[in-house]
């Protein structure tokens, strides 16, 4: 069975017969029980975003570490919660209530790579639902999520309440609306939530050079009328500044330290 629309590869723009398509291309990383299926993703590109290299870790695996760990502290959490966190950066101690970076990445590796994973799944599954990601106003997004070139910006939403789904499969909300294609195209910016945590990319930097200042201070108004949504919008320049770990809603405060 190939994995085929078009034909030519999303990330490489490369074709049959020169790539194949016979691997299933995950849009969201498989560990994380996401059966979203995409298409074009050839197999070389495929694996490239879940293999690690000497220096850094795969892009797949930083966006289910974070993604993992929102969904364990986003529980209650026991005195034997830390017998079945699983992570391979992190290692929570629920008795000191710590959390420890368990490797020697940087926390500037990590973030890079999470924010590379954020703009390989919008691609993807933009391209599952418009069969439009070769067009070649995604370039810069090919550049950083595929070949790691340039930067793209990311910005989260702070907020002091999180809106957590009930349900498992709601878990993933990927908008790809005739509204939110609109907001790609018009203002260079898509918005989506994962877990409840809010995120905003920057998909066509032009357009969001124009457009971002305005549209960010009319969101911050928004929150500013929603009961129990106050919060702030920065730009993610660092990965901790996403609470993964759920400070802000825990009694006891987690506290960081790398080894």
């Amino acid at each position: 069975m190939e994995y085929i629309d078009t034909g030519k590869c999303i990330w490489c723009k490369l074709e049959k017969p020169v790539v194949s398509f016979g691997k299933k291309p995950h849009i969201i990383p498989h560990a994380l029980n996401a059966n979203y299926i995409g298409t074009d993703i050839c197999n070389k590109c495929n694996t490239f975003f879940g293999t690690s290299t000497s220096n850094k870790p795969s892009v797949d695996l930083v966006f289910k570490e974070v993604f993992n760990a929102f969904r364990f502290f986003g529980q209650k959490l026991t005195i034997n919660s830390y017998k079945t966190f699983k992570s391979v950066y992190f290692k929570y101690e629920h008795s000191k209530n710590i959390i420890t970076v368990k490797n020697s990445f940087l926390t500037t590796t990590l973030t890079r790579q999470f924010k590379r994973g954020l703009f390989e799944i919008f691609l993807q599954y933009y391209h599952d639902q418009t069969h439009g990601g070769n067009n070649p106003i995604f370039d810069p997004i090919r550049d950083f999520a595929r070949y790691d070139k340039g930067n793209l910006r990311v910005y989260y939403l702070k907020a002091d309440y999180i809106l957590k789904p009930v349900r498992e499969e709601d878990m993933f909300v990927l908008p790809m609306s005739e509204v939110a294609i609109a907001e790609v195209f018009s203002l260079g910016i898509y918005r989506f939530h994962f877990f409840g945590h809010f995120f905003y990319l920057e998909i066509i930097p032009e357009l969001f050079n124009i457009n971002s200042k305005k549209y960010f201070q009319e969101q911050t108004e928004l929150l500013v009328k929603a009961p129990n949504l106050m919060g702030e919008i920065i730009e993610l320049t660092d990965i901790l500044e996403v609470d993964m770990f759920m400070q802000r809603f825990h009694k006891r405060k987690i506290c960081f330290k790398t080894s």
